[in-house]
């Protein structure tokens, strides 16, 4: 009904399912979502933390059969009583009590808190436990079945023509690109989990040339290198674009000797010397290194007073305080002596890679930069001391319009955290609150937190507001967030077709990308199980979904969109380039086996596009979280916005690339840079790109 545009009626329909049933996790976090589509903000909110508190009952009936399982009686009775579930909280008490497990004194005011409210005639769910039981639910209309079941199937849409081949193909090894990712696993010891997630890719302009080139993080042979203890390298890789016909490695020329187990990578320029660096996110200490300006890079971790020793698989170089000097932003996942050591036999004693719920999780980093070459490390202070979260996934942008950048971080198994950003004055160490549950992405439409893993992010809906796209583990589906007013989101998965063709999949990077230039998003999925279980396929195909103008995706195979999406991979970090500056955007893929994928889009089309690079000068020098807004013609307009993080372990080329269909010219361009400054030009040709510094009228 919901979809159908029955919203009140669809909320009558989930609260009277609810006074039936009030234990059903998906109704309650659906209902939430609905009500404060519709504006009841503070009714929606708290079902929504229902919902949250419901799902963390699934989540830690899981973890009870964990090792640390004693860790979780106490949360686990916790959300039961909160929830107003009196007899199962009773029953696990009673449980821990007859574990011979250590007296807890929390369970034990507990029992006493139960023990008078328990009588036969109590159901299992507390009466007036649900909120709203002081609302009038009348005000929303029961459904008409006669009208519902005259529309069936009477959708209205019209389908998209597609004017557009789209193809693409491997352009790695006649480019010169032979990079291959180096695992420390081996069969004989079982897989760490560690060796499940493989590395990303950076696209940066190191030496200035307007040529995208590329750094690519390099494992280890073996756990020595893991932990960080010798440095076992290889080392990491730096290619060089001579003008889009070949990838030179010049790593060893530039100076880099990155030798650490290495995953994630950022790139941008911390301290705005007009020339990019890299930060490294590392197994152990993370690294950073500045570019000198002459083709070389020196190694200033030490100097910059970065030693926190945690397992960072995802990163970001971006201004989160306002002060113009950017900060460096680690998503760290989890911890624990055993962390690099240990394996789970299965039921035959086969060696296989442990649950993440088996390791503790480890808090996310900032790193504020000082402005002296120097960091602070915040994590408490900075509201980063959130239970639970596993950080995969990172995506930095500035989500609520308010020029402040804001953090999405995609957790394993665990709820999504939107890091809003808190800042007040800016040079004040950076402050975020987590509003992920409030806005409608911390959980899916059914209220489960999945094991959320790669991020893309664009504007399908063109309504001026950034949507994501989560990808997630095999039998949970991919998630789509599409953008609502008053800064909500809703999952619509289901609606945009995206849902049965990722069901089985086990998705890692992924990018939205306009590969004909249409002005519509199509997507990029890359896929690869974290080990070979034996009961579902470990080895996966690539996935590719075209966009188009009535919000659905349609997923396209090889031989039409070229023969890489017909190979059996463990596909990991995707970014976003346009290697050959040909106008049509290209991707880099990397995989945990073979050698990395550039991806040429070679797609047959008539349409255009209008890229812009852009330099800030009251803003931070990457103006990230700057938004541009392209009008192509009067009422025909497209939304872009500069992000860092960029998804999995992975960094984009650092130029907003929109497609404008068929025009030569677009009528306006409007660029509203993170100090809050506006810079506007009208009548702008198209296919080339331009260069745009704040403050400057000439582009």
């Amino acid at each position: 009904m919901s979809q159908a545009g029955e919203q009140e009626t669809a909320i009558r329909c989930l609260y009277e399912a609810l006074g039936r049933e009030p234990e059903q996790l998906a109704t309650t976090a659906q209902l939430g979502q609905l009500l404060k589509a519709r504006g009841e903000l503070p009714l929606g909110t708290a079902f929504s933390e229902r919902a949250a508190r419901l799902q963390a009952v699934v989540d830690l009936n899981r973890r009870l059969n964990e090792p640390r399982a004693n860790e979780y009686y106490w949360p686990m009775i916790r959300e039961l009583e909160a929830t107003g579930r009196l007899w199962e909280a009773w029953g696990w008490c009673l449980i821990h009590e007859r574990a011979s497990l250590p007296r807890s004194a929390e369970i034990a005011a507990c029992m006493q808190r139960l023990r008078p409210q328990l009588n036969f005639q109590l159901p299992r769910t507390r009466p007036n436990s649900l909120p709203g039981s002081d609302q009038s639910w009348e005000r929303f209309p029961l459904p008409d079945w006669s009208k519902i079941a005259a529309s069936v199937g009477a959708t209205g849409e019209r389908p998209v023509q597609p004017q557009s081949i789209i193809r693409f193909e491997d352009r790695a090894a006649p480019a010169g690109l032979d990079f291959r990712y180096v695992n420390s696993y081996s069969p004989a010891e079982g897989r760490k989990i560690y060796e499940t997630m493989g590395a990303g890719v950076a696209v940066l302009d190191f030496d200035g040339d307007r040529w995208p080139d590329l750094y690519l993080p390099q494992g280890a042979p073996s756990a020595t290198g893991a932990v960080g203890e010798g440095r076992a390298g290889p080392s990491d890789r730096l290619y060089r674009n001579r003008q889009g016909e070949r990838l030179v490695d010049v790593t060893e020329l530039s100076g880099i000797q990155e030798l650490s187990y290495s995953q994630g990578v950022a790139a941008g320029d911390f301290d705005c010397d007009g020339f990019q660096d890299v930060y490294v996110a590392n197994l152990g200490r993370n690294c950073l290194y500045h570019n000198n300006g002459d083709g070389t890079f020196s190694d200033v971790t030490e100097l910059a007073g970065i030693q926190q020793q945690a397992w960072t698989v995802s990163c970001a170089i971006a201004d989160l305080n306002g002060d113009g000097l950017p900060e460096l932003f680690d998503a760290n996942y989890a911890q624990g002596a055993d962390l690099f050591t240990r394996v789970c036999p299965d039921a035959t004693g086969r060696k296989l890679v442990c649950r993440p719920t088996v390791f503790e999780a480890a808090l996310d980093t900032v790193l504020s930069n000082r402005g002296d070459g120097t960091f602070e490390e915040l994590q408490a202070s900075a509201g980063l001391d959130l239970p639970q979260g596993m950080g995969l996934g990172l995506l930095v942008a500035d989500f609520n319009s308010d020029n402040r950048l804001d953090l999405f971080v995609a957790n394993d198994m665990t709820a999504n955290y939107l890091l809003m950003n808190e800042q007040a004055v800016a040079g004040q160490p950076p402050r975020f609150q987590d509003e992920a549950l409030l806005r409608g992405v911390a959980l899916d439409q059914f209220g489960l937190a999945q094991a959320c893993m790669g991020v893309a992010s664009a504007d399908l809906n063109r309504d001026g507001a950034l949507d994501l796209f989560v990808t997630n583990f095999a039998q949970e589906s991919n998630t789509l967030y599409l953008s609502q007013p008053g800064g909500l989101y809703l999952d619509q998965t289901q609606s945009a077709r995206l849902r049965e063709p990722s069901f089985a999949m086990l998705g890692f990077g992924t990018q939205f990308v306009d590969a004909d230039n249409d002005g519509w998003y199509d997507l990029v999925v890359l896929n690869g199980h974290i080990d070979d279980f034996g009961n579902e396929p470990y080895r996966m195909k690539p996935q590719f979904f075209r966009g188009g103008g009535d919000g659905h995706f349609v997923e396209l195979f090889a031989p039409e969109v070229g023969p890489l999406l017909d190979q059996l991979r463990l596909g990991r970090g995707l970014a976003l380039l346009d290697w050959n500056r040909d106008g049509r955007d290209d991707f880099v893929a990397t995989d945990l086996e073979e050698q990395v994928t550039l991806a040429e889009n070679q797609s047959a089309t008539k349409h255009r596009s209008l890229r812009i690079r852009l330099i800030g000068t009251q803003s931070s020098r990457d103006a990230i979280g700057a938004k541009v807004r392209v009008t192509v013609s009067p009422g025909v307009e497209r939304y872009g916005q500069l992000t860092a993080g960029d998804g999995y372990e992975s960094s984009n080329e650092r130029v907003l690339s929109l497609g404008v269909g068929e025009r030569e010219v677009v009528d306006r361009v409007e660029i509203t840079w993170p100090s809050g400054s506006i810079t506007r030009r009208d009548g702008v040709p198209v296919d080339r790109e331009w260069l745009v510094i704040e403050g400057k009228t000439e582009w």
